[in-house]
């Protein structure tokens, strides 16, 4: 991952690796949104769905603010991996709002300090985003 912006504590951690939860990812025009799964199981459309533990990312609606992200030309299906590359390929560089993204005892960056090298993403620091699969695919995103 790569970590910008003014935080000491992060820019340490820019360039480590790091395990991700299983992440559902929403293209709408050329807006992104992000949500995370407690399980890597595929999920159904009643699957309730966490918040991505992300800067740069909302809480409340799993919104993305592009930031250095190189955006697709194309928003279908086939577009999605393209999608997914540009968020990670991009730096995180600050918090959407004041929402928690994550129970970590220690906050965001004590999250991904604890995860740096490990192999696998603990679902219990993630924070229930209040919707299902199906509530987060058809909800309409006003801005």
């Amino acid at each position: 991952m790569f970590f910008g912006g003014t935080e000491e504590e992060a820019r340490k951690l820019n360039g480590l690796v790091f395990p991700h939860p299983a992440l559902v990812f929403k293209v709408a025009g050329k807006d992104l949104y992000v949500r995370a799964l407690a399980m890597g199981a595929r999920p159904d459309p009643d699957t309730r769905l966490k918040t991505a533990p992300y800067w740069n990312t909302d809480g409340p609606r799993g919104h993305v603010c592009p930031g250095t992200m190189r955006l697709p030309e194309s928003a279908d299906a086939a577009s999605i991996p393209h999608w997914e590359a540009a968020y990670f390929h991009s730096e995180f560089t600050h918090a959407s709002g004041a929402v928690r993204l994550t129970s970590h005892p220690e906050g965001f960056i004590g999250l991904w300090r604890s995860l740096a090298g490990q192999k696998s993403f603990p679902g219990r620091y993630l924070i229930d985003a209040g919707e299902t699969l199906q509530e987060f695919v058809t909800r309409g995103d006003e801005r």
